[in-house]
């Protein structure tokens, strides 16, 4: 609310990788964490990806929700994305430039 009221636009430009959106691994794997170094050995199953799938779907389903709700413009990027492209046309079709 404040950002329009003092006339400024809000654009979230949301990068995924696609390994983000939709990760291809399955079967056992050993996560670690990357600040403290704990290992965490979990089994991934289809339906375990599918259920992360899904969550990641709704989570920008909010993300979008929530940034349009403020009038803002919310923008999915994907890394492998050509950038004149984006430039040219979804940017320009949401209204970030003119």
């Amino acid at each position: 609310m404040r950002l329009r009221a003092s006339g400024s636009d809000l654009t979230v430009f949301h990068i995924l990788a696609e390994e983000d959106v939709a990760p291809d691994f399955a079967g056992d794997l050993m996560l670690v964490d990357r600040e403290g170094g704990e290992r965490l050995t979990v089994s991934v199953t289809e339906d375990i990806a599918r259920s992360f799938r899904d969550r990641v779907a709704l989570w920008q389903k909010m993300v979008r929700s929530n940034t349009r709700g403020v009038g803002g413009v919310y923008l999915p990027i994907r890394p492998d994305e050509d950038i004149e492209v984006m430039l040219l046309n979804s940017w320009r079709d949401a209204g970030v430039i003119r």
